[in-house]
């Protein structure tokens, strides 16, 4: 088992969710629908990238190195904060970055096939 698998076992181990057998020696990318989770992967050169969502908590990011080291990467927010005696300008800026920050972030999600 390469550290790669073994990184993503660990991550997923209370569902019992590993990569497949042959995943990282051909090095194609994929999709894993298990516990709730919905996780798509896709390989670089010396890594390994996956976008993971479930509806009971936040969505991860994460690049795993071929030493097994993982680096978490952006994910979309899931709320906007705005000052609490904020006035309508204040909300409408918090909400617009928040926007603008999120297409980003699912562009490059996208761009990288973790994403439709």
């Amino acid at each position: 088992m390469t550290n790669i698998e073994m990184t993503f076992a660990r991550a997923f181990e209370t569902w019992d969710i590993k990569l497949p057998p042959d995943a990282v020696e051909q090095k194609r990318p994929g999709s894993i629908r298990k516990g709730g989770w919905n996780i798509r992967y896709v390989f670089g050169e010396d890594f390994f990238d996956y976008y993971a969502t479930h509806r009971m908590t936040n969505d991860r990011h994460v690049r795993i190195h071929l030493d097994g080291r993982s680096d978490y990467l952006e994910t979309p927010q899931d709320f906007f904060v705005y000052p609490k005696d904020g006035d309508e300008e204040a909300v409408a800026k918090a909400k617009e970055e928040y926007y603008t920050y999120n297409r980003a972030v699912y562009r490059k999600l996208k761009e990288k096939g973790l994403r439709d």
